[in-house]
């Protein structure tokens, strides 16, 4: 398919693509061809931060922009499970530097923007630390979280420029 007509697909489409097992490895051009579209991707933050743990370099570099450029309401809970993922995934993978500089990012928009009493784990205990590799390897294989799974008050963020 020509790139231009994979930008002109609608959003469906487009979280089809980019949630289809077949696609992994490959799906530069489908986030690519979300961020630079009037799509809202607010309810696709999950997809958004799999691809920056488990994605390309393309996939987590656009991945990172569209974050970065949302203004969106998010569930607490939803918030402090995924700073979690990302400082698990952050301290145990060897991954390459890029891959480290986006959960950086990652972590600064969703640990920044938590209320001052949320308990979020930063010294994880042994078995807390394999559920979240495990929950991680397990997003890896093509599985997806709906927000519509998360509950809780909902918090305000808006990504930052870098």
């Amino acid at each position: 398919m020509d790139p231009n007509e994979i930008y002109a697909l609608p959003k469906e489409r487009l979280v089809a693509a980019l949630r289809d097992p077949a696609t992994k490895g490959a799906r530069g051009i489908f986030v690519f061809a979300l961020k630079r579209s009037a799509h809202d991707c607010s309810d696709l933050v999950p997809d958004l931060i799999e691809c920056v743990l488990h994605g390309s370099f393309e996939e987590a570099n656009h991945a990172v922009h569209i974050l970065e450029d949302m203004d969106t309401i998010l569930p607490v809970t939803f918030m402090v499970e995924t700073t979690a993922r990302l400082r698990v995934a952050r301290d145990a993978t060897a991954a390459e530097s890029w891959r480290h500089e986006a959960i950086d990012v990652c972590l600064d928009m969703f640990a920044s923007n938590l209320p001052q009493d949320s308990a979020v784990p930063f010294d994880l205990d042994k078995q807390q630390a394999e559920e979240l590799r495990a929950s991680i390897e397990e997003a890896d294989r093509g599985e997806f979280v709906s927000l519509e799974d998360a509950t809780a008050l909902p918090v305000r963020t808006t990504g930052r420029s870098v």
